[in-house]
Parts: C-alpha cells; structure tokens; sequence
C-alpha cells in the first residue's frame, strides 16, 4: 500500500511541476484572414503561461501554401504543421484588465495589413517597415525605416504610412512611404536582395 500511496504521490507532484513550473501554449482559435489559389493566411491566438514571467493570449500569423508544406509545427506560437510564421503588427489587447485576444477581431484589424500580388507574392505593411514573399510564403525579405538613416524619433518612424504599392513575379516590388512631411520612393528589383530608395517631391 506504501508503495501505492507514494506513487500516487509523486505523480501529483509531477503533474504539478509540469502544471505550473513550466511552459505552456494552448491553440484558441484559427481565423482565415486572406486565401487565393495559391496561398492562405491566418491568425491564430493561443495562451501562454510562462511561469514567473507572462499568463494571457498571444497571437500570430501564419501562411500555408505548396511550398510550406514541409515546415514543421511550431509549438509555441500554436502554428499546425504545413504553416509557415509571419511577421505581423502588434495590436492592443481587447481588455484593459487582462491580455485578451480574438482571431476575428484581429483578422478585422488586419484587413489592410497584407496584400497580394499576381495571386500568390504576399506583401505586409507593418509599423515601421514592409516584408514580402515572391515564394508562396517560403521566405520572407524586410525593408525596414531605418535604413533610410533619419533623424526623427522612434516613434515617427514605427508611425509610417506605406503607399502605391506594387509588385510582380519578376522580383520586383515598389511603394512609397511617408514620414511626417517627407516622401520617399523605395523599390526592389532583385527579390528583397537590395533596395533603392529616394526621396521624392512631397506637400502635405
């Protein structure tokens, strides 16, 4: 019976530890917020409890197409096998007393975040600078604000407004983008490799 009872035991104590000493990350929802032919995007919300450091829902985006099939799950950020992570904005949470999140709200949010050229080159619009994927969601290529080398504030620069964007299959990939009151064009003519940008003629 002893041996019974201190089994039982341990096993409580076992279960505590992995309970609540140690990491955890649990699927909420999956939300579709775009599909063509060719790719799908999706938000996806979980809950993580990390001891001693974070307890509430977190979000991320995911993209799934031929050439992410492949890809393994990606436990803590909830993402099935097949799917592939994408950079996205941060959005505040639903409640100030808790951190709380929803896949169709955040997918409304989201609506003008991404979008998608000849059905299948994926382009994101973030704070403070734009990714793209000219391979169905394989690999992703940044430009970010900061290289432009400028003077104002962090804050400036996460607060930029993308515009007159367009892309194609050949690698190419334009859009503007303005910070308080200047303008500059930027453009990607080898896949994400470089980047040209200029400054253009802008009155507010």
């Amino acid at each position: 019976m002893k041996k019974i009872f201190y089994t039982i035991v341990f096993l409580i104590v076992l279960f505590c530890y992995w309970r609540y000493f140690t990491s955890h990350h649990w699927k909420k929802e999956a939300e579709t917020l775009l599909k063509t032919d060719h790719i799908e995007l999706a938000v996806v919300t979980r809950y993580d409890y990390l001891p001693l450091h974070y307890n509430g829902d977190a979000y991320a985006v995911a993209c799934k197409s031929q050439a992410t099939s492949d890809f393994k799950k990606v436990e803590w950020q909830a993402i099935d096998e097949g799917w592939n992570h994408v950079p996205s904005k941060a959005y505040p949470t639903l409640s100030k007393d808790r951190v709380e999140y929803k896949a169709t709200d955040l997918v409304e949010k989201m609506r003008h975040d991404y979008l998608v050229f000849e059905d299948k080159i994926l382009v994101g619009l973030l704070e403070d600078r734009v990714i793209v994927s000219f391979d169905l969601c394989k690999e992703f290529k940044r430009w970010e604000v900061s290289a432009l080398a400028l003077k104002e504030s962090s804050s400036n620069l996460e607060s930029a407004q993308f515009s007159n964007v367009s892309a194609d299959a050949k690698g190419n990939l334009h859009f503007q983008v303005q910070i308080e009151n200047r303008k500059f064009q930027i453009q990607t003519q080898d896949f994400g490799k470089s980047w040209i940008s200029s400054e253009i003629d802008f009155k507010p």
